[in-house]
């Protein structure tokens, strides 16, 4: 599924083409398929027939070879955990029906009217386990949430997104990088819709936004197949509106006048108080030594 081979056997078809929907393979006649894998390791397999697994002499050198392997063979067969239903021999996959968004993936698989349903948070076959129909279905709807992401969190829950954050004096930073495979189509900032794609090779790739207060400077970069494109916003929370990238360089340059007078208000007032500390030792300084010579001079007097 993840690298298709057999391509010339099997259709492959996915309703308006879009990653909301589930993509659908099926054999063409008068090809069979009896086992599906994921990166190249079975996830799952219909057993053969004991007849049709080759002579016996065959199978004997087989588990020569694997003794004389030794841990190479035994970790290789740990490589490719796939789930065996003795109950379907002699019978055929159907279809096979794929929804995922990154390292989230739901598999269907149909075997003479048995659908064998299969979910994963990982990108590797032994990520995979068999569930029931209940659970597959509310893993699909997990799946659909995902195609829309608000930009306005950054405390995310997906392995498929990073963000980081900074603040500078009075104002806040943080930015969003989604994965290559992360394919949200829709965007929103506390709730209210930013953008969304007309193109559905369109997706969020990632976002910077600056806060000053209410005010918020947004930069949303989108994805068309390898090619990136930005777009930018500008507002308070519910009253983003679009801008242009010469009200951006406006808009950017002014946060950066900002920081910068908060830079020198803040230097300033740290130099004021360094030179407070200062004072004020040598204040303390100069009380102590006085009082050591009063001291002094009473014992001198005391002397005498």
């Amino acid at each position: 599924l993840l690298m298709p081979v057999n391509t010339h056997g099997i259709l492959k078809t996915s309703e308006f083409d879009s990653a909301h929907t589930p993509v659908h393979y099926k054999p063409l006649f008068p090809f069979k398929l009896v086992s599906v894998s994921w990166s190249e390791s079975p996830i799952f397999e219909i057993p053969v027939p004991e007849e049709e697994q080759g002579k016996e002499e065959k199978t004997e050198e087989t588990e020569t070879k694997s003794e004389e392997d030794g841990e190479e063979a035994e970790g290789a067969d740990e490589a490719a955990p796939a789930i065996l239903h003795a109950d379907l021999q002699n019978k055929f996959i159907d279809e096979v029906v794929v929804f995922r968004n990154c390292f989230d993936t739901a598999v269907s698989v149909n075997v003479d009217g048995k659908q064998i349903y299969f979910t994963a948070t990982g990108n590797e076959a032994e990520d995979f386990e068999e569930v029931e129909a209940d659970e597959y279905e509310k893993f699909m709807n997990k799946i659909a949430k995902t195609f829309t992401i608000d930009i306005s969190e950054t405390d995310l829950k997906s392995e498929c997104l990073v963000a980081e954050d900074d603040k500078v004096y009075d104002l806040s930073w943080y930015s969003i990088h989604a994965a290559p495979c992360y394919l949200a189509d829709k965007v929103l900032f506390k709730g209210n819709p930013l953008w969304e794609a007309t193109d559905k090779k369109e997706h969020f790739a990632g976002c910077s936004v600056i806060n000053d207060g209410d005010d918020r400077l947004i930069a949303l970069s989108i994805r068309n197949g390898p090619e990136n494109r930005q777009i930018y916003f500008y507002g308070v929370d519910g009253a983003l509106r679009e801008i242009d990238n010469d009200e951006m360089v406006t808009h950017y340059e002014a946060f950066k006048e900002k920081e910068q007078a908060e830079r020198e208000r803040y230097e300033a007032e740290e130099k004021a108080r360094c030179a407070a500390e200062k004072d004020a030792e040598k204040e303390e300084e100069e009380n102590k030594e006085g009082a050591e010579e009063d001291e002094e001079e009473e014992e001198e007097v005391a002397e005498e």
